[in-house]
């Protein structure tokens, strides 16, 4: 089974869930982690494993590559080859993990939808 979970600076996770409800009824395979300034990194490392089991497969999904969670994220999936890490979490991404079903080949699954999601960040000149 597909296991997303949000690791993102404080409430930005809960607020990428709220919204995901417009485009897709079931978000129960969907869980958020909020990371603030409070926070101890084996804490929020803590958290994160406890939602991790050997079954599923966890794509963890981060705002900043070069954020704390992120960091303790990539750690966390060490040694654990059914979770995969992916920074630069956009809407677009979120809507295609969330509704694109796995498949066999990960690396190709992930680069796909990442390549969709970078290319619908635009600029427009007026």
């Amino acid at each position: 089974m597909k296991r997303l979970i949000l690791i993102t600076h404080d409430t930005l996770a809960d607020a990428y869930l709220e919204t995901l409800h417009n485009f897709i009824a079931d978000t129960s395979f969907i869980r958020c982690i909020g990371v603030d300034a409070r926070a101890s990194l084996e804490a929020v490392q803590k958290k994160l494993l406890e939602e991790w089991n050997e079954n599923d497969t966890f794509l963890v999904l981060s705002e900043l590559s070069i954020a704390s969670s992120t960091k303790v994220a990539v750690n966390a999936a060490k040694g654990r080859p059914n979770m995969y890490v992916i920074s630069g979490l956009n809407m677009l991404m979120l809507i295609q993990f969330a509704l694109q079903p796995l498949e066999a080949d990960m690396e190709a699954y992930i680069k796909r939808i990442t390549a969709d999601a970078q290319a619908d960040i635009r600029y427009w000149k007026q």
